[in-house]
């Protein structure tokens, strides 16, 4: 017996130190990182160069991973949100230190919207008469975007090089619904609304085909334009080099003058310490966007100090009711924002950065409205991202001025509904249902039965409700006749350049130029400090989400699988979820 105490003593002893081991470890851990959080001190050094490596998805609004450089379990660096990139394109400009930039990138994951808006930034930076180079194992479509604003483009010898042209593919469900006895149930209203063609086509519509059309052609044109404008001496038309798949490798490219050195990673190095006149055997002195950002942050604090504000408030992803993080637009949650933007004697204006494809109308409509409220108090400024349509187009309408790249996809005035009947599908699985109603539509609704023509009815005479509103909304707003508004909607969407000419816009631009115009309106004269919302979380909250698993399973997906089917892996969660009437994009409008 005296034996067993001691080992049970022994046992008990070492499980408790070990468990204060991990709870110091982890206490460690926390402090290092919250530490680590807290210092945006860098050593810049003289002739240093700026690298932008564009390796990770490009948001609205920077998330952080807390433990980055911290953890050997985690590689993944923090993303990187659009207005963040843009501060610290424009704080190197004149930054004395920053002799140049050098553009690594490769595979970028955004649209082409963000990336004119970065592109923009770094033709304002040559202005200083800085330099940028690029260099790049494989140029893809969207990375030789940036790449052509360098003064000089430099492949790896035996790289790769893509340029194919623009497509969109249309992703469709008919099918699969059919095989395991699912029928949708369609109300919509504008014969452009091609939301619900995924559930009950196996092809496009020609209205949908004609509106993608337009989209393709047009983000084409400016592609091609944007490029041929830097690289004048490019030997053949880039819709000739694309239609013949002239290019693949890096020996075409360089041949076809899409860039200018076929230079290993090593020479391109020797290349670089030339052109900012070091000695060979020093290192260059490079700072990251990961590194670089924190600081610009704080001396943007430290600059702006004055009490007047610009609330630049960021909304992006699926509207929806109810309050939530930044994953989506929670209209409980976003109209809080605008509300206290509205009612904060130090914000002079407010810019609502939009990046949706619409979603819930009644959400929408409760968006709208604290919107319009803003509006009758202070300039209020609405920035488009890459798209802004639909019920995303909704909640922009009110404001003074709307601002948008010419490739954001935008418009899609129109609004449907979808019900699904799985009776058949229940009865080959072997499932039986029996109701009891206190009314003849108590169950209206109900995916065990087929919806009666009654029913139908009544249903679409509330959509035909919501889509009057909706035009109303943006007449009002637009100072437009119903007649113009409605010859514009039915549900049709429209690039930036065509929304332009037809009223839908005000003008052609990004995030900046909203601040600049935001900046006017107020007559603040420069003199305004930009506050950006909602506020980026600390390390500690972001750690507490991770440990609550409060991330989103979908970026787990993408990270395994690939967007596309993160993309289908959201269709099935959210499905189920959706009531009432809907104001959205298709939930698959892949344009590469």
């Amino acid at each position: 017996m005296k034996r067993f105490f001691k080992y049970l003593f022994v046992t008990a002893s070492g499980t408790f130190l070990g468990l204060a081991l991990f709870v110091l470890i982890i206490f460690i851990v926390v402090a290092g990182i919250i530490a680590s959080s807290n210092t945006t001190d860098i050593e810049i050094k003289d002739k240093s160069l700026l690298l932008i490596r564009l390796h990770e998805p490009i948001q609205e609004l920077s998330e952080t991973n807390p433990f980055q450089g911290i953890s050997p379990l985690s590689d993944n660096s923090s993303i990187l949100g659009i207005h963040d990139i843009l501060q610290a394109i424009h704080h190197a400009k004149t930054d004395t230190q920053i002799t140049g930039i050098v553009l690594h990138t490769d595979i970028i994951q955004a649209g082409y919207t963000t990336l004119n808006e970065i592109r923009k930034a770094l033709l304002d930076f040559k202005t200083s008469g800085k330099f940028i180079y690029a260099y790049s194992d494989m140029y893809t479509q969207k990375s030789y975007l940036l790449a052509s604003v360098a003064d000089s483009i430099f492949i790896n010898p035996q790289g790769m090089f893509e340029l194919s042209g623009i497509s969109s593919q249309f992703v469709s469900f008919k099918n699969l619904l059919d095989k395991i006895g699912v029928e949708p149930v369609v109300f919509k209203v504008g014969k452009y609304k091609s939301y619900v063609e995924s559930f009950t086509s196996n092809t496009m519509s020609a209205e949908n085909r004609e509106q993608i059309q337009a989209l393709v052609s047009n983000l084409w044109k400016k592609y091609t334009e944007s490029i041929q404008t830097q690289r004048s001496h490019i030997k053949k038309p880039l819709s000739i080099i694309a239609d013949s798949l002239l290019v693949w490798n890096a020996e075409n490219s360089y041949a076809l003058g899409l860039t200018d050195s076929l230079l290993y990673y090593n020479d391109f190095i020797t290349t670089l310490k030339k052109r900012i006149a070091i000695e060979q055997k020093d290192d260059i002195s490079f700072v990251t966007l990961d590194s670089y950002i924190p600081m610009c942050r704080e001396i943007e604090k430290t600059n702006n100090q004055n009490k007047n504000t610009i609330a630049l408030i960021i909304g992006s992803g699926t509207i929806q009711s109810g309050k939530g993080d930044n994953t989506g637009i929670y209209s409980e949650s976003f109209c809080e924002l605008i509300r206290n933007a509205r009612k904060d004697s130090t914000v002079k204006a407010i810019i609502l950065r939009i990046n949706s494809g619409g979603g819930s109308a009644l959400a929408s409509e409760s968006i709208w409205h604290e919107v319009s409220l803003a509006a009758q108090a202070k300039p209020t400024i609405v920035s488009m991202g890459d798209v802004a349509a639909s019920g995303g187009y909704y909640i922009a309408c009110p404001a003074h001025v709307i601002v948008a790249e010419s490739t954001t996809i935008t418009g899609s005035i129109g609004v449907f509904g979808m019900l699904f009947n799985t009776q058949e599908l229940f009865n080959k699985i072997g499932v039986s249902i029996d109701t009891v109603n206190s009314s003849s539509y108590a169950d209206l609704g109900s995916p065990a039965r087929k919806v009666s023509s009654y029913e139908h009815a009544v249903i679409s005479k509330n959509i035909e409700n919501t889509y009057t509103t909706f035009k109303e909304r943006v007449a009002q707003g637009r100072k437009l006749s119903i007649q113009q508004v409605e010859t514009i909607a039915q549900g049709r969407v429209w690039s930036g350049t065509d929304a332009l000419k037809i009223g839908l816009i005000d003008t052609i631009g990004g995030v900046n130029t909203a601040i600049a115009i935001a900046d006017k309106k107020a007559q603040l004269g420069g003199n305004y400090n930009l506050q950006i919302y909602p506020e980026q979380k600390s390390a500690i909250e972001i750690i507490l989400d991770k440990i609550s698993g409060q991330q989103s399973l979908s970026k787990e997906i993408e990270a395994l699988f690939g967007k596309e089917i993160a993309q289908i892996s959201t269709l099935t969660k959210e499905i189920p979820k959706q009531q009432g009437i809907y104001m959205q994009l298709p939930y698959i409008l892949k344009i590469n």
